[in-house]
């Protein structure tokens, strides 16, 4: 779904690492044109790094990995990257590509963030909720918390999963180094505009089941994510006492920290910090 709907959305070729060096997908996607796959093998590794080992943390790895898919892009021609997680999409008001060529006198766009929001304990994919937290701002959070809405804010913030958002990178000469959330530049700054016309939609554990297999990847050093910033560091912290205790324990702390009451909703609505985006179902189908 996730690779259907950015083919669909324009974008020209799909690079994908896959984590897991036995993921099925590789075989899968051989017969997709504009997709490039790799799987990330101790043999990728003993290439990619000079210690030869994997990396333990998931940051370290998209480090290079992100790395790797800017050369392969850079070979297919073309002109810009983004960097993103499986559980996110960019949705562009008009068409990506329009909104992108008017930017011609920068090194890259950063795109406004929204979180879905579950309102279920399960879901069939992650990519079904229509509701989505925006706005995150201190004074809005602050507002929100004054007229009752005690369960969207934990530990003082809103959004449960990243806050720095992801952009469009210009492949360039001046690019020394590309990162998760950015790059790094041989002289200067990285020049960067920042964009509401294109939206990163950040789909993060929706559903329980999507939810456990996170925090489980973080716990287990499957997925070591250690520049989690504290309030992601709380929410661990609570799943791993909730497993330790029954199913019921699991499905209450999901309930409390991602679904959200509808006086709250109602209120979030009025501040501007929950948005209904409604995605054409036909862009997660394959099409000739």
């Amino acid at each position: 779904m996730f690779v259907n709907y950015h083919i669909n959305s324009g974008i020209d070729m799909v690079i994908l690492f896959l984590d897991d060096p036995h993921d099925t997908a590789f075989s899968f996607f051989l017969d997709y044109s504009k997709v490039h796959v790799t799987l990330c093998t101790d043999e990728y590794w003993d290439q990619s790094r000079s210690c030869g080992t994997r990396p333990a943390s998931i940051e370290e790895r998209q480090n290079i990995n992100v790395n790797k898919g800017a050369a392969i892009a850079s070979d297919y021609g073309c002109e810009w990257i983004i960097h993103i997680d499986s559980d996110e999409l960019i949705q562009a008001t008009t068409n990506l590509k329009s909104e992108l060529a008017r930017c011609k006198k920068v090194d890259a766009i950063k795109f406004t963030v929204l979180e879905a929001v579950s309102e279920r304990t399960h879901y069939e994919n992650i990519f079904m909720p229509i509701w989505f937290k925006a706005n995150p701002t201190w004074r809005r959070i602050g507002l929100a918390q004054k007229l009752g809405c005690k369960r969207a804010i934990f530990e003082g913030e809103y959004f449960r999963g990243h806050l720095a958002s992801k952009m469009a990178i210009r492949v360039s000469s001046k690019i020394k180094k590309y990162r998760i959330h950015d790059a790094e530049t041989f002289c200067g700054k990285l020049d960067v505009d920042s964009t509401d016309s294109i939206k990163l939609l950040h789909f993060d554990c929706i559903g329980i089941e999507n939810w456990i297999t996170k925090w489980h990847r973080r716990l287990d050093g499957t997925a070591i994510a250690k520049d989690m910033r504290e309030n992601r560091r709380k929410q661990m912290g609570l799943f791993e006492a909730a497993i330790n205790k029954d199913k019921e324990a699991l499905v209450h702390l999901y309930g409390a920290l991602h679904k959200i009451p509808l006086y709250e909703k109602l209120v979030l609505f009025l501040l501007g910090m929950l948005k209904k985006i409604s995605i054409d179902p036909t862009l997660f189908e394959r099409r000739q």
